[in-house]
């Protein structure tokens, strides 16, 4: 039995070199493509009739303030390692029943102002008691592309290329050792 060639070894070490630094090169660059995001729970009523809604914000630098606001700033909160901010925030009781538009702004992962909004809906005056449900974004349209998949598809094509080499390689190295 024959040892693998120089040559085999290095196209199978070429194949994975590349297939770790697409690998690598998707993960570094996925961190600043993830969108702001707010989330908030469903609303308690507290003893004096005003509500109690914890709010959480995801995507925003961490260490960095974060503000939650829907017309008066409700307050703000600092974002965690991960980017996660979190805020209890305390809403009157004139908006029983009503429906309202919550913000969450600050800066993202790669230093850019960013702002995401949730709609908190109280119970009381006729309405559901429903929760908030999340919209990231700031309103303006991504313009950017998704480079984790496109990474993911690339390395992905890369392995099978590489493996195809090396099996035609052993292939032809065999179709000569029978000749």
């Amino acid at each position: 039995m024959r040892t693998p060639s120089v040559r085999n070894r290095s196209i199978a070490a070429a194949a994975l070199a590349l297939v770790v630094v697409l690998g690598l090169s998707g993960t570094a660059g996925a961190q600043y493509n993830n969108p702001v995001t707010l989330a908030a729970e469903t609303p308690a009523t507290n003893s004096d009739g005003s509500f109690s809604v914890p709010l959480t914000a995801e995507g925003f630098g961490p260490g960095t303030t974060v503000t939650f606001s829907y017309n008066p700033t409700i307050g703000t909160a600092v974002a965690n390692g991960s980017g996660v901010a979190t805020l209890v925030g305390t809403f009157p009781a004139s908006l029983a029943g009503k429906s309202i538009t919550v913000t969450a702004t600050g800066v993202n992962a790669a230093g850019l102002p960013a702002s995401a909004t949730a709609t908190v809906t109280f119970p009381g005056g006729g309405g559901s008691s429903g929760g908030g449900s999340s919209s990231g974004g700031s309103g303006l349209a991504f313009t950017g592309s998704d480079t984790s998949s496109v990474v993911v598809r690339i390395g992905a094509v890369a392995l099978v290329l590489g493996v195809a080499l090396v099996l035609a390689a052993r292939t032809r190295r065999n179709d000569h050792v029978d000749a």
